[in-house]
């Protein structure tokens, strides 16, 4: 399916994750409007599902 759409538009800064985490973010957003579907690998500790949390919340602001 493809969308007609900016992703980037959907990023919102979020304070409580690491740099490391905001990069990813930013990368996950961004190569979505590439890709329908992506994969992003990260090493183990490195707080995923606070990363993938601040991803759903971005996205359920703009109402998908």
């Amino acid at each position: 399916m493809v969308y007609n759409m900016d992703f980037k538009e959907f990023y919102q800064q979020d304070v409580i994750l690491r740099n490391y985490q905001q990069k990813a973010k930013k990368e996950i957003f961004r190569w979505w409007n590439v890709a329908d579907n992506i994969l992003y690998q990260i090493p183990t500790d490195t707080s995923k599902i606070r990363l993938f949390t601040s991803i759903i919340h971005d996205i359920n602001v703009w109402g998908l």
